[in-house]
Order: C-alpha cells, then structure tokens, then sequence
C-alpha cells in the first residue's frame, strides 16, 4: 500500500513536482456514489467533468479502473491523490428502503470507507444531493462520518441539471490542479552582449578603417595628378555612382512612409496567413517570376556572355537560399501549431503577433460551447502572453534612434558603415595624387567635407525616415493586436462553461 502524504505537504509536492518538470498527473476529483437506478446521474455529472477538468483529473470507479487490477489498491491510491471528494447522496443513500436497514453500517461498506479515508486526510469533501434526497443530520451518522453532516451540500436536480452542474464546477475550479500548465518563461536573450556579436562590432571597425584609408594609400603609391582635359579617374566615378545609389535609401524610407497606410492593410491580409499557403500563392511563385523577368533582362542586355551566365547563378543560388529560409519558417510555424501555445520568440515580430491573435481566434471559433477548463485556460494565458508582448512589441519601437537601429537592423548598420567607409575612401583617393602634388589647395580639403556631409546626410535621412516608419508601424501593431485581444476575450467569455448551459 502506498504511503499517505500528509496534507500539509500535499501542495508543496505537488508543486515541487511541478518546478522540477515532473509530469504531475493526479485524479483531482473523486466521485463517490452508491449503486442504484440513479446511477445514469452519475454518468452524467461525471461526463461534465472530465469535459471540463479532463479525464485524469476525475475518477469513476466503473469507468476508471482498468480489468485486472486490484480494486482497493486502486481507491486507495486515487483517494490519496485526490483534491476534491463528492459524496453523492441519493434518497435511500442511508437507510435500504426494501429491508429498512442501514446501508451506512454494513461490515466493508466501500462508500463509507472512501468518505471516512478522504476525511481523514484532509481532502475536501462535498455532498451532492440528488434531487429531494436529505443530508442525513448529525446523529445519523457514524462517528467518523459526522463532519459530513456540517458540510455545505450541492443540489443536482434532474429539471435543472445543467445549471446546476456549471455552480458544483463553479465551486470546484479553485479547488482542482488544472492538468495543464504554462510553459515557464525564458528570459529573452541581452542584446549586444554576445562574443560574436563583439567579434562582429571589431571586425567591421577595421574594415571600416581599411576601407576609408587603403584606397588612398594606394592611389598615393601608384596613381598621378589628373589633367583639366582627361577623364576622371575609376576612383572618382566609383564614389560618384556609389553616391547616387545611396539616395535610394532616403526614397525607398519615404514612399514607405507615405504609404504605411496602405502596407500595413496589406500586412494585416498577409501576416494571419499560415506559412504554407503565402509560400505556395505569393512567396514561391513571385521569387520565381522575379528570376525569371531579371533573367530574361539580363540576357537581353548582354547576350550570351560568361558574366551573364555567372549573374544568372548568382540569381538562381539565392532564390535557392531563400526558398530553404521560407520552408524553415514553414516548419518553425507548424512546430508552433503543434506546440500552442507558446510564448511569441524574440525578438517579438509583427506577423508573430498577427498569427499569435489568429490562432487563437481559430481556436475559440472551431472549439465547442461551452469551453472546457483546458481550452479556458489555454486561452486565456495565450491571450495575456499576446497583451503582454504587444507592450513589449510596442516598446521595441519606442526606444533611442541608435538603440533602435542596432537592435533592429545590427548586420544592415554595420554593412551601411562599410559602404560609407568605402565610397568617403574612394573620393578621398580620387584626389590623393591631386593633394601630395600641392597640399595647400583648400578646394580638395573642401570637397571631401562636402562629399562627406552628403554622404552622411543621405543615411541620416534615410535612417530618421525609415525610424519615424517603424516607429508608428511598431505602435499601430501593438494597438491592433490589443483591439484584437479585447475582442477574443469577449468571445471567451461568450464560449465559456456558461454558454452552453440551458
């Protein structure tokens, strides 16, 4: 026989049970009842509550105990494991009508036994009345028994059965360890703390200085003063088309923001959408058809040429690389379908949030009426996880424009540097030869300020642009996904034990 825990105890093994990952799988409530012509009752209320608390979290002994085993063992062990014991009492629960004896009194009556064993434990211990039965009083019962007779009873009655289940779970939901838990919270990761991310940083700051300086170092070794008459040197050109390339940032970050409207309408369209079915409709078939036109250009402009050939590799190598990104993410997102719920992964993105919301929507759309304890709670926790991640999301948006930037974009930062170490370098070496020739002319001291201030501001706008974009995207998203979770909230509660109860 298994050793009884005490009461006191009882919790904190539970919980530390729970903390330690051990899967706690108990009979939260245990129905006792006496055989009869009641028993489709029985049946009953105990249909609603593995429906709502689940199956291994009641326990019946004519559904519970599998052939085979040993039957007091069983009770014992389920009676130990228990939170919550309902008596069911019927009329004629204490005394046999037919022989007017007293059924309580009888040598082995199990139905006393398992009263007796979950008052001695500690257990919770409801009587259920079964329409005009009466709680016996005090002095009807045995000895051991007697408390029974002081406890707060519950009716079922057979006109308003329904009902008056939804008040007994009512009573017992604080009183049964849900079978389901939260996952624990993990920590998201410190930004910029990582070894590599340090290595990163270093790497691309001497890169960035051996871009800025070599060029003019070897121009200074090898080139010569440029001529009125001659064509400007590689150098010049490179910086100059550089330049102008660079003002796509500033006009990409501004059309951006004039149509944020219309983006994100289309974000809201796409980012519920399951990954399966945006790779197959729009993903896939777009990247291919990209490939495709730029291909065909290509060949136009060049003919059947070796670079030609290496470009259209070049093409083909990265669409591969980002259908392998799409399927991964496709099955990321049936992980996370399988897994739900789940906290969104960090850092919080807007289509995690959107799909976040429409799982859970999907959910409480195809679930039943009314919800079991399970789905309530599911539910709920996905629900605040959202609430609170749409803070965290909205947070994100609202920091420093450099504390954005690194955060959000840290490999586009670095690489922005390098192209601005790389074209101030090749301007500066375009006038190398000029300056060692007579370094006194202002004019070419000049030019590189200039060069440089409007190299800098083209990033500088285009990074203020694509700040105030992301800034309002990040705040409209978080108030979007709040409306939403109010919404479902609503419809939770709508869909709760109550809804279906008539």
């Amino acid at each position: 026989m298994r050793k009884v825990f005490p009461v006191a105890h009882a919790s904190r093994d539970r919980e530390t049970r729970a903390q330690s990952g051990y899967p706690w799988r108990m009979e939260g409530i245990f129905i006792n009842y006496r055989s009869g012509n009641h028993f489709a009752a029985i049946e009953r209320l105990y249909d609603r509550l593995i429906w709502h608390f689940g199956k291994n979290c009641v326990f019946l002994d004519r559904s519970s105990i599998r052939g085979g085993e040993r039957y007091p063992d069983v009770l014992r062990e389920k009676l130990e494991g228990c939170e919550v014991l309902l008596a069911v009492i019927h009329p004629g629960w204490l005394i046999d009508a037919d022989n007017e004896t007293r059924l309580i009194d009888r040598e082995g009556d199990w139905v006393r036994y398992e009263i007796k064993t979950a008052l001695e434990l500690g257990k919770l211990v409801i009587p259920v009345r079964l329409d005009d039965a009466a709680i016996p009083g005090v002095d009807d019962l045995p000895e051991e028994l007697k408390e029974l007779a002081v406890r707060q009873a519950i009716a079922l009655r057979t006109g308003g059965f329904a009902a008056d289940v939804e008040v007994l779970i009512g009573r017992l939901e604080h009183q049964v360890t849900p079978s389901w838990r939260p996952p624990e919270l993990v920590p998201p990761p410190p930004a910029g703390t990582g070894a590599r991310r340090r290595l990163a940083v270093v790497a691309a700051a001497f890169a960035g200085v051996a871009a800025l300086i070599v060029p003019p170092v070897l121009a200074l070794a090898y080139g010569r003063p440029v001529a009125a008459d001659e064509e400007a040197p590689l150098s010049f050109q490179a910086a100059m088309w550089s330049a102008l390339f660079m003002t796509s940032y500033p006009i990409i970050a501004g059309l951006l923001g004039l149509v944020r409207t219309r983006i994100n309408n289309a974000e809201q369209i796409m980012h519920p959408i399951s990954s399966n079915r945006y790779n197959s409709r729009f993903a896939i078939p777009v990247g291919m058809t990209t490939v495709a036109l730029l291909s065909m250009i290509i060949l136009a402009a060049s003919g059947l040429t070796f670079p030609a050939y290496v470009t259209i590799m070049v093409l083909l190598v990265t669409f591969a690389g980002y259908v392998v990104a799409l399927v991964r993410a496709e099955r990321d997102e049936e992980d996370e379908e399988r897994n739900w719920p789940r906290r969104p992964r960090w850092p919080i993105t807007a289509p995690a949030l959107r799909r976040g919301v429409e799982r859970v929507r999907n959910r409480l759309t195809v679930w039943p009426a009314p919800l079991n304890r399970e789905q309530q709670l599911k539910a709920e926790w996905s629900l605040a996880v959202l609430a609170e991640a749409a803070d965290d999301f909205r947070r994100q948006g609202a920091g420093k424009r450099h504390a954005w930037l690194n955060r959000k974009f840290p490999r586009l930062t670095l690489a922005c540097g390098l192209w601005i170490a790389a074209t101030v370098g090749l301007f500066v070496a375009s006038l190398s030869p000029d300056i060692a020739a007579n370094p006194t002319r202002v004019r070419y001291y000049l030019a590189i300020a200039v060069f440089t201030g409007v190299v800098l501001a083209i990033f500088a706008s285009g990074g203020e642009l694509l700040y105030r974009y992301w800034r309002w995207m990040y705040g409209n998203v978080a108030a979007e996904v709040h409306d939403e979770v109010r919404e479902l909230r609503g419809l939770l509660e709508e869909r709760g034990p109550t809804s279906g109860v008539g």
